[in-house]
């Protein structure tokens, strides 16, 4: 049963891919800028959608102090979060916006054993 459940929130994650294609840089500039740019303690870069990164309080706080410079980049460092947690945290966001109102039955979203602990640390320190 978990297997199957690892593969529906890999597919939600694969049609969040097809819908926002490959964020970049240049679409995490200015105040209204389609992604954000969000960095883990190894400097690994994660573009997401503003949308999907809203979900999380701390980064909506993050957010409503405007750039001084719409070429700056919506950058939010986590120097507290590893790349791995990283991983599992914006596969939960995208895995909230497919589900949030939905009217289908909704499948668990299922981590591994191993990533429990620190993905539930960094889902608390970012009030997802």
């Amino acid at each position: 049963m978990e297997v199957e459940q690892v593969k529906q929130v890999e597919q939600v994650v694969q049609e969040a891919q097809k819908e926002y294609g490959k964020l970049t840089e240049k679409d995490c500039k200015g105040n209204e800028s389609l992604g954000v740019k969000l960095t883990s303690t190894e400097n690994e870069a994660f573009y997401v959608p503003r949308k999907y990164a809203m979900y999380s309080k701390t980064i909506e706080l993050s957010l409503s102090i405007p750039l001084d410079d719409e070429s700056e980049v919506n950058e939010i460092p986590l120097p507290t979060i590893s790349s791995a947690t990283m991983e599992w945290i914006v596969k939960y966001m995208q895995y909230k916006e497919k589900y949030t109102d939905s009217k289908e039955e909704i499948p668990d979203f299922v981590l591994h054993v191993d990533t429990v602990l620190e993905v539930m640390k960094a889902a608390y320190y970012l009030d997802i």
